[in-house]
């Protein structure tokens, strides 16, 4: 009961208790010796929203030893990989391997998972991140294949078309994240970009009054820079059904 109340609180974002009740259910289970990894898991996540990245590996790690064919975690340690070779002032053997470490987790989850799109989504994001854009469409295109219906597949699909220079094919995948959700304001601003590339001037400058529409009524008063739509993090209750990364140029 205590992951439940834990997630509870984990998707109201009270981090603290959700914290507090995740290491609850750990205890409990010691004390039971029974092997519990979802609440490992689900305290590695928060942990990661916290930026404790060390904690949040080491529970990650612990919830794939206590069920190696547990998917989740290898998702959730990739992204966190992932992030860490983003962040400012990581070297580039250290970016290397950290980039190496979130392949391996994706691809073992696909091999876990191989019908859930989150593992494709993950790997499209690596790619992504080091420029490889033919690589990136191909795993966003999976993931994409998988769930048609996800607005950041979609969405990553037409970034890394972008990048290909395939502007007209960017713009179309665009308005399909909105029709999928309206209110994304980093659609429009993409869409804008793409536009501009194939001189759709007017297009473009109503898509991007749309976007500081948008942006102000929702409080983001920034514009979003052109990057994938990052992986929402796995718990136990979402069966690996990945929502993540948002573009803009």
């Amino acid at each position: 009961i205590h992951n439940q109340i834990g997630l509870t609180y984990s998707k109201a974002n009270d981090l603290s208790n959700a914290n507090r009740h995740f290491s609850e259910a750990i205890r409990l289970a010691a004390k039971a010796g029974t092997p519990y990894p979802k609440p490992y898991n689900n305290r590695g996540n928060v942990f990661s929203k916290e930026e404790r990245f060390e904690e949040a590996r080491l529970d990650f790690d612990k919830a794939i030893q206590m069920d190696p064919a547990y998917a989740s975690p290898y998702l959730n340690r990739g992204e966190l990989f992932l992030q860490r070779a983003s962040s400012q002032g990581t070297q580039p053997e250290e970016r290397r391997k950290l980039l190496q470490s979130a392949v391996e987790d994706f691809v073992r989850a696909i091999s876990l998972e191989p019908d859930s799109p989150s593992g494709y989504f993950g790997l499209g994001n690596v790619y992504y991140k080091e420029g490889v854009w033919d690589a990136a469409l191909e795993y966003f295109e999976r993931a994409e294949r998988l769930d048609p219906n996800s607005p950041d597949f979609v969405e990553n699909k037409g970034s890394a078309l972008y990048w290909l220079g395939r502007h007209q094919e960017a713009a179309r995948q665009y308005s399909r994240v909105l029709e999928l959700d309206p209110a994304r304001s980093s659609a429009y601003r993409n869409r804008a970009a793409a536009y501009r590339r194939v001189g759709e001037v007017t297009k473009a400058a109503a898509d991007e009054v749309m976007a500081a529409t948008l942006e102000r009524l929702q409080g983001a008063g920034r514009k979003v820079e052109q990057r994938p739509r990052k992986q929402t993090r796995i718990q136990e209750t979402e069966r690996l059904r990945n929502r993540s990364f948002a573009s803009g140029f």
